[in-house]
């Protein structure tokens, strides 16, 4: 039995190391560098000065993905998917613009701010923004570390202060005096005083809900300023939406895509929506030897319409392409409201463009003679009140 190994006693754990090591792993988790998160603003080169403005709205995960939203043009666009690379500072984001995907690349320098670029069908457009607002601040782990400390840490006793507590018990303790019992008579016989009100305690502020960028537009659409804009070519998809978003939700609705009314009419008949057709205009129908005039057919069936085109490569097209339809039987008149009025109203019921009027903007489009005739040109355009373009007179 002597010659048998002792077994080793437990060790004792130590909770002051315990708390040391804690202390190390929370040093070590270092807040990672965030030059990202925060509202930028800045300005686009070689574009009209109305519209060189941009601001962007980002906040950057700790995988290098970015999330957020950007007002450019004059519209908010949620951002499809962005990253940041914090080796090379290089910075890349893509959005959907006008139906076609755009993407800004950059580099943010030395000083914080943002350069880079974009492309805009045949040209290159620059960017420069610098982060106004900083939201990505965090508290330091190593300020929650004292903290925790002075939790831990068991209050000091000082013998002076409890000798002090100890006296004034014990005089607490002593029989009352003569004088101690007529003073007590006194102050039965005097009137009571009046009570004091008790302090109410300060209510504290709720907590602000979470914001999340990407559904910050569902506020404006459910408190119908502005339309859902439904994109679809199935006319079984585009009946179910309209009678969802005007009956369940009541809000204003825009079909986007309308190729396939040119088989049901009436299809929407029972609903109040407009459609935005384009940018094919004559849509072919099985069994129809001749393709269909879908803006004539909406005029017929009394659905506000306007025109969209194929992004901006195809908006020169767009003239044309309506010229064509005003040929074949559309009105001029349905034509020009799809232009300009119809599209306004779908977007805002107070829009202030769309039409001339007192207190409209004053965006206006100049032209030689009857808007839908090929001899008609454009002779001066006016944006925001300034003229933009005059055509020179040909010598």
């Amino acid at each position: 039995e002597k010659d048998k190994p002792k077994p080793k006693p437990d060790e004792k754990k130590d909770p002051e190391k315990d708390k040391d090591k804690d202390k190390d792993k929370k040093k070590k988790k270092k807040p990672l560098d965030d030059p990202i998160t925060g509202t930028w603003e800045g300005e686009l080169e070689r574009v009209p000065p109305q519209i060189k403005d941009v601001k962007f709205e980002l906040e950057l995960a700790e995988d290098g993905s970015v999330t957020g939203s950007l007002s450019m043009f004059r519209q908010e666009i949620e951002i499809n998917s962005a990253t940041y690379d914090r080796e090379t500072r290089e910075i890349s984001i893509t959005v959907d613009l006008r139906g076609r995907e755009i993407t800004i690349s950059g580099k943010i320098n030395d000083d914080g701010e943002f350069e880079g670029s974009m492309q805009l069908g045949p040209r290159e457009v620059n960017i420069s923004a610098k982060r106004t607002v900083d939201k990505s601040k965090k508290p330091d782990p190593e300020d929650e570390d004292k903290d925790d400390e002075k939790k831990d840490k068991p209050e000091k006793k000082d013998p002076e202060k409890d000798k002090d507590k100890d006296k004034k018990d014990s005089e607490k303790k002593k029989p009352e005096s003569k004088d101690a019992g007529k003073k007590e008579a006194d102050k039965k016989d005097a009137k009571p005083a009046e009570k004091k009100e008790a302090k109410k305690p300060a209510l504290k502020e709720p907590k602000k809900p979470r914001k999340v960028e990407a559904l910050e537009p569902y506020k404006a659409l459910f408190a119908k300023e502005i339309p859902a804009l439904v994109e679809t070519r199935e006319l079984f998809t585009m009946k179910e939406a309209a009678k969802l978003f005007t009956e369940k939700y009541a809000v204003r609705t825009v079909i986007v895509g309308a190729d396939a009314l040119a088989r049901e009419p009436d299809a929407l008949a029972d609903h109040d929506v407009s459609v935005i057709a384009g940018p094919r205009l004559s849509v072919s129908v099985p069994k129809q030897l001749e393709a269909t005039n879908l803006p004539q057919l909406l005029a017929n069936e009394r659905l506000p319409f306007a025109f969209q085109s194929a992004g901006t490569t195809g908006s020169g097209q767009l003239p044309t392409a309506i010229q064509y339809s005003v040929s074949r039987g559309l009105s001029t008149t349905d034509a020009l409201n799809g232009l300009t009025s119809s599209p306004a109203k779908m977007l805002s019921d107070k829009s202030t463009f769309g039409s001339i009027a007192t207190g409209h903007d004053a965006d206006l489009v100049v032209l030689s003679g009857p808007p839908f005739e090929f001899s008609t040109r454009i002779l001066a355009v006016m944006i925001d009140g300034v003229w933009v373009y005059e055509r020179k007179e040909e010598k």
